[in-house]
């Protein structure tokens, strides 16, 4: 429904996450069909993704920005081209608003706390402005407190912006603020969905622990009331006339080139590295370092005689292939739950992939002439 609250729950392993996925699209490989307000989200992904949110289980933010840069770099490639700076402006202090880190725009994304960074992946989501927002376990790992307050903060998303909110959770001590409750028991089988007041009077149990181990043991008699329960209800209530398939996909502005798009990745990843000072010392320290020890081995005429003059270029040559795999291993790994959130989104795979390269070539070309 519009504008609700809701919140998958139940044991590990029910399958929660695997649900949460196929119906945001963040996982294409099922079978069956999903369908958002009618349509066929699997084959009219491309026009409905832009009004589909998605939090990760991982922080979908870089370290090494602030919030405000990380929200700015992420605007220029989400919201239309013909955007203005100050629409993008007013949309980033929006954002920040309705997640509450208004004071920390100019904080380092790596000096946020655990509550503030789950609060900046959601902010990220938000600046496409989504009517359907995912967020797979958004409170794992926070502290009772900064849980409630991520929640009360959910909570007043869906009912002041009008959004619909689904996440997957198993903790349960802020359930209540949810509009409606999917229980889910071992292999993703429903046992209920209604709103949380009424779980323990319809498991006929005291508490919601009591719940989860009674459906850890009798999940098939529950999933099979359910059912009965739900086809009984749809018999009574025939389905009212479906909406337009087009209802809900207003026209967006033009899309991001790809050129564009492309400088704009090559920006941020000059600021990534330019803010991580430490390692950027590292990468100029490290040609100086090799040029000395190369020195130290060489003889006074290592490149008169050809026989020396060999093996000290083919070692400065092995240098060379060294420091440029010594500065890009890791930057294949480290952003894979940020590329694979963007390029779900609209992100060009060869635009992220020049971007890696043009930034790493200045690099190392000034460590080949160090």
């Amino acid at each position: 429904g519009n504008n609700e609250f809701v919140a998958i729950i139940g044991g590990s392993g029910a399958g929660k996450t695997t649900v949460m996925n196929a119906m945001s699209g963040f996982d294409s490989d099922i079978s069956g069909r999903v369908y958002c307000n009618g349509i066929d989200l699997r084959r009219n992904f491309n026009t409905l993704k832009n009004m589909i949110g998605f939090v990760p289980q991982q922080d979908i933010i870089y370290e090494n920005l602030t919030l405000q840069r990380m929200l700015y770099y992420t605007a220029k490639m989400k919201m239309p081209s013909d955007t203005s700076k100050p629409e993008i402006r007013a949309r980033i202090h929006k954002v920040l608003e309705m997640v509450d880190l208004v004071q920390h725009a100019k904080t380092y994304i790596r000096k946020l706390s655990g509550g503030q960074k789950k609060r900046a992946s959601i902010a990220v989501e938000m600046l496409a402005d989504p009517g359907l927002f995912f967020l797979d376990e958004p409170t794992s790992g926070l502290d009772p407190d900064t849980e409630q307050s991520l929640m009360h903060t959910l909570a007043k998303l869906s009912k002041s912006e009008g959004k619909t909110i689904i996440m997957v959770t198993h903790t349960i001590q802020s359930i209540d603020l949810c509009d409606k409750v999917i229980f889910m028991g071992p292999g993703g089988k429903i046992c209920y969905c209604g709103p949380p007041s009424e779980i323990t009077n319809y498991f006929g149990k005291k508490s919601l622990v009591e719940v989860y181990n009674e459906l850890a043991g009798n999940v098939d008699n529950w999933n099979g009331y359910f059912l009965q329960n739900y086809y009984m209800e749809k018999q009574n209530n025939p389905p009212s006339q479906a909406p337009h398939p087009n209802a809900g996909l207003e026209k967006k502005g033009k899309q991001v080139s790809s050129f564009k798009q492309c400088l704009v990745l090559i920006a941020r990843y000059f600021e990534l590295i330019w803010n991580d000072k430490q390692r950027l010392l590292l990468l100029f320290i490290q040609p100086i370092a090799i040029a000395f020890l190369l020195a130290v081995v060489a003889v006074d005429d290592t490149f008169i005689t050809y026989e020396d003059t060999r093996s000290i270029m083919f070692a400065l040559s092995c240098s060379g292939i060294w420091i440029g795999l010594f500065n890009t291993i890791q930057e294949v790994c480290k952003e894979r739950p940020i590329l694979k959130r963007e390029y779900m989104g609209n992100l060009r795979l060869w635009g992220y992939i020049v971007s890696k390269y043009v930034v790493q070539s200045v690099i190392c070309f000034l460590q080949a002439t160090l």
